[in-house]
């Protein structure tokens, strides 16, 4: 595998340097040596060979490059195959890394830009549809599998999706991350600001003429915009900058395409000098970046791989892990993927994830024996909790210079399940498990101003210790929620959790009950309203003090 993905990855930036020289025409020669360009920036190349998605969305961006600029060049008659083209290209590109979608959306009006005597309405159609399709399509896939229509790793990394986070906490998240690509990803990882100076030198260039500015300002904007959203990504800044790649391959090609209109000798070697000072500024980073790839590629054979290749040995029945990859494949053994990413049974693990690890434990109660995980493969500091309660330590791997892993630490343990609840239903009775997503979906739970994580909690009850996720509502919050009242009027029962005190009102129809108590002890409260109601709606609103919600359910009035 690791020598298909290094030959793939070989090829695919031999088409993406091929695409840029075709742009150069009959200067081939020229064309060849400034396609080289990509290869300039040392933390863009750690990029392209580390098996991410880098090197595909290189050559889609140099491939679509060199589509829209046929759009202009061929005939009218050839015009309409080559915007067809282009606009399959664009798509590609655009599903490719999300953020790219607003360069998507330019690089297709580039291409209508360049329709001439074409007629409009089928040049919008040629650019715009491969893009709207695609994107639909993926999303009714995304739908159908998952429960959502936007990808896992936009709910569990995007503040925007977090329902912990007000707009204004993601904003403060964007802003920081915003400072932080720009000092980090933009000065210090490509040599210096004199870098981009350079780089962006050489971009305006490519502004003196129109065909040049059909391709300069798609990847100038479609990169400030790509910016702008990943700045919400919490991640962002992590991971050596692989986010930031797409706008490194950008700003190089952008660079590349200014060259290229410089006509004699002395006006080419004044456009191409900025670009060969930038790359020379630039090459004092290498040796940074080689050792820091070095270090990475070590810091994954030494802990996931070593890992994968132990449990391949204990041959566990499913593996929970909190970062899938190395250690689902080396192991070859069957894994739950606890943040999500990986999917499972189209549950919402991403969403469970981003609210807490007692959400992720109520999924796993749902699933039946045989598919739980009987092994987890975590990093500790990620998991507490679970590793805690549900977990009998096996064995660990430490890393002495961890600069790429979740953690130093990588533990497995056995995982005991004992103190989950039975879930099969009681006959009759109609019941919402706060802290279960699945549940509170059908139930159309909704929780105001903002959704309060799920909390961990293991407690006592008659028949011994069991665990539940709960919803902790403060005093402002509240809920609504819905349960079946088929037949005869029923009575309101709610689980609470220990609490020094509380005040709350249930609301059902035009009946209103308050609540006040509280208890320390570890036994969980049983309020039950005093009046049938056959309202299938219910309001709980939080007046004062900490409420622990478990559970509600509808009982038949005695």
């Amino acid at each position: 595998m690791g020598w298909l993905v290094a030959a793939l990855t070989v090829a695919l930036l031999y088409d993406a340097t091929s695409s840029l020289a075709s742009l150069f025409g009959r200067r081939i020669a020229l064309g060849s040596a400034l396609g080289c360009a990509l290869f300039g920036l040392p933390i863009l190349d750690w990029s392209l060979v580390s098996g991410m998605e880098t090197a595909w969305v290189g050559a889609l961006m140099a491939r679509t490059l060199k589509a829209v600029d046929l759009c202009a060049q061929n005939s009218p008659t050839l015009r309409p195959a080559a915007q067809t083209k282009a606009g399959v290209l664009i798509a590609l590109l655009a599903v490719s890394r999300p953020e790219l979608l607003p360069m998507g959306l330019l690089f297709a009006l580039s291409v209508v830009h360049a329709s001439g005597s074409r007629p409009l309405l089928g040049s919008l159609g040629r650019a715009f549809l491969p893009l709207v399709a695609l994107f639909g399509a993926l999303s009714l896939w995304a739908w159908l599998t998952t429960g959502q229509l936007v990808q896992a790793g936009a709910v569990r990394k995007v503040a925007l999706y977090d329902p912990l986070a007000s707009r204004f906490d993601a904003a403060v998240v964007a802003l920081i991350n915003l400072v932080r690509l720009s000092v980090e990803g933009f000065e210090l990882a490509i040599g210096g600001r004199w870098v981009l100076v350079l780089l962006l030198v050489c971009a305006g260039f490519g502004l003196q003429q129109t065909r040049d500015r059909r391709l300069v300002l798609p990847l100038a904007l479609g990169g400030i915009a790509s910016l702008l959203l990943i700045a919400f990504n919490r991640t962002a800044p992590f991971q050596n900058l692989r986010y930031l790649a797409p706008n490194y391959l950008g700003l190089l090609m952008a660079a590349v395409i200014g060259v290229r209109s410089g006509s004699r000798p002395f006006g080419l070697a004044v456009r191409a000098a900025p670009l060969g000072l930038a790359l020379a500024l630039a090459a004092l980073t290498f040796p940074k970046q080689l050792r820091h790839y070095a270090l990475s590629a070590k810091n994954i054979h030494e802990q996931q791989v070593a890992v994968g290749l132990r449990l391949r040995e204990l041959a566990p029945r499913r593996v929970f892990v909190g970062d899938a990859g190395a250690i689902p494949y080396f192991s070859g053994r069957p894994s739950l993927d606890g943040l999500g990413l990986g999917g499972f049974h189209a549950m919402p693990f991403a969403k469970a994830s981003v609210l807490g690890e007692g959400a992720v434990v109520e999924l796993i109660e749902r699933l039946p024996e045989s598919e739980r995980p009987d092994t987890l493969a975590i990093y500790e500091s990620w998991w507490p909790d679970l590793s805690r309660t549900f977990g009998e330590r096996q064995f660990s791997v430490l890393l002495e210079d961890n600069v790429i892993c979740g953690a130093p630490e990588k533990t497995v343990y056995r995982a005991d399940w004992s103190l989950l609840e039975d879930r099969r239903a009681e006959a009759g009775v109609d019941r919402i498990d706060f802290g279960d997503l699945i549940d509170e979906e059908l139930h159309k739970a909704r929780f105001f101003p903002r959704e309060p994580r799920v909390g961990f909690d293991v407690h006592r009850r008659k028949q011994g210790r069991s665990f539940d996720g709960v919803r902790r509502l403060e005093a402002g919050q509240w809920l609504q929620f819905e349960l079946a009242t088929a037949g005869q009027p029923r009575v309101l029962e709610l689980q609470l959790g220990p609490s020094n005190e509380f005040s709350f009102s249930v609301e059902r129809g035009s009946l209103v009950e308050r609540f006040a108590g509280g208890s320390e002890a570890d036994e969980w409260l049983i309020l039950t309203t005093a009046t049938p109601n056959p309202s299938s709606t219910v309001t709980l609103r939080v007046h004062s003090g900490l409420l622990k919600l478990g559970a509600a359910r509808l009982l038949p009035a005695q």
